[in-house]
């Protein structure tokens, strides 16, 4: 969530808020008193499935009078959006930033009066930007090994020379070794598996930097007093209840933790020549069947089994054992305060909530008018025609989190393109409520992916 006042965010609520916007193509302000209510800003951080990994681009479009804007070439300048609130007595909110990326696309209406701008964040150009060189000098400046803080720090700073959002993850201490020889690995692709191995959300904050959203289950629920349209479904899903599992492929029966243990799995040194310092459990093998599956992830790879149990003890922690996540759409009055990965609930007339609900896509349309939808759909449903071939559902429970390359939108160039995450199978925890009898039913459903495509990591 964006830190704004108590009185911003109130005004935002009300029915009447006037707003005065600053848009800046190419180093240069433009005059956006003709943008009208033209401005569209779609921010996704998941898709249909409940994974904690997030890196998907965010998208802005814009039509500009052409009165207000130079001729000119805009493909691939950078752009920014900004807006301020003029509240009752006058004066002017602080600004509240809105996007920040670079021009896609720029093309003239038909009646020369507007020109179209389309443009995305820095995670639709990072997708083809080799980082492997970066990655292989990260530990020779800083030093082998290295701590995850201190991968993720050089290669957002100095690989894409932007700037980081300030924030301690999980397992920023756990120290690796240049182990990796993926020679054409992307910047994209190893951001993604730093953020799964921290269970946390990877993005372009509205400021342009890069981010990470630390979803748990005890944190803060925003209430939004006032909605336009609001539709969910009673059907809940929790993809970790049964606890996290680390694994190299689907071969590789993995460490496993479970909510019952996690607590105990504690490290002062992640030196790879030190002593794990956890208390051992007699049955310690005894690995039961995992409810979410880390499988083939860059950061965990060749650690020892001990470093990895600790790592997932460390993501359990950090979200808690409540995280749900339920199908819904909600439309409200244009709220630039939240942000995708931001819990909410609904308020309604006898005082009571609806909720809480996660916001995995939202889209922020008009200008003066300005409308916010938030979004979640979780697919559960049989025989679903994906990308990668047909889910079937079964009864396995195992929710495998296997990264094969990043979900940029269909409408960036080829050339930023790569491919979709993809899941051998996936497993999730429904709570079902049955309006008829007022009963919870609990069951648990896994997706299978038929494909053949696997992530692989070079010398394994």
């Amino acid at each position: 969530m964006i830190n704004v006042s108590e009185e911003v965010k109130a005004k935002l609520n009300s029915d009447y808020c006037k707003k005065d916007f600053s848009l800046v193509i190419n180093h240069s302000a433009v005059g956006v008193e003709g943008i009208y209510d033209s401005i569209k800003i779609t921010q996704q951080i998941m898709s249909d499935r409940a994974e904690f990994i997030g890196c998907m681009s965010s998208s802005l479009e814009i039509k500009v009078s052409s009165g207000s804007i130079s001729k000119s070439d805009y493909t691939g300048a950078p752009v920014s959006l900004t807006m301020r609130v003029y509240m009752d007595d006058g004066t002017m909110s602080e600004y509240i930033p809105l996007f920040s990326g670079y021009v896609d696309s720029c093309e003239k209406t038909a009646d020369g009066k507007w020109q179209q701008f389309v443009c995305y964040d820095l995670l639709a150009y990072m997708g083809d930007k080799e980082i492997y060189n970066t990655y292989k000098k990260a530990f020779k400046e800083i030093g082998s090994p290295l701590t995850v803080s201190q991968l993720r720090t050089y290669i957002v700073e100095q690989g894409l020379k932007i700037q980081q959002q300030a924030v301690i993850l999980p397992n920023d201490d756990v120290k690796i070794k240049k182990r990796l020889r993926r020679k054409n690995m992307t910047a994209l692709e190893l951001m993604k598996h730093i953020c799964q191995a921290n269970g946390v959300y990877g993005y372009i904050n509205d400021a342009g930097a890069f981010a990470y959203k630390v979803l748990s289950s005890s944190g803060e629920i925003t209430t939004i007093p006032y909605y336009r349209e609001l539709t969910y479904s009673h059907s809940v899903i929790n993809p970790i209840k049964k606890g996290m599992t680390f694994r190299t492929n689907n071969n590789d029966a993995g460490v496993h933790v479970d909510w019952s243990e996690y607590q105990k799995y504690v490290t002062a040194d992640w030196d790879d020549s030190s002593t794990d310092h956890y208390i051992v459990d007699p049955d310690d093998e005894d690995v039961t069947e995992s409810a979410y599956i880390i499988q083939g992830n860059y950061i965990a790879y060749k650690l020892n089994a001990s470093k990895k149990k600790v790592m997932l003890a460390n993501i359990m922690r950090s979200v808690g054992n409540n995280i749900t996540f339920r199908t819904y759409r909600a439309k409200c009055n244009g709220l630039p305060y939240l942000e995708c990965g931001d819990r909410i609930q609904f308020a309604t007339d006898d005082g009571n909530f609806i909720g809480p609900f996660v916001i995995t896509k939202r889209t922020l349309e008009g200008s003066q008018i300005m409308t916010d939808t938030y979004e979640c759909e979780i697919n559960t449903d049989y025989d679903v025609e994906d990308e990668a071939g047909t889910t079937t559902i079964s009864t396995d429970g195992n929710y495998v989190s296997d990264i094969s390359g990043s979900n940029l939108p269909p409408e960036v160039s080829d050339s930023a393109q790569v491919a979709n995450i993809l899941n051998d199978t996936e497993v999730m925890v429904v709570v079902s409520w049955d309006e008829a009898t007022g009963i919870l039913e609990t069951t648990s459903k896994t997706i299978k992916l038929e494909t053949d495509d696997t992530p692989a990591i070079e010398g394994t």
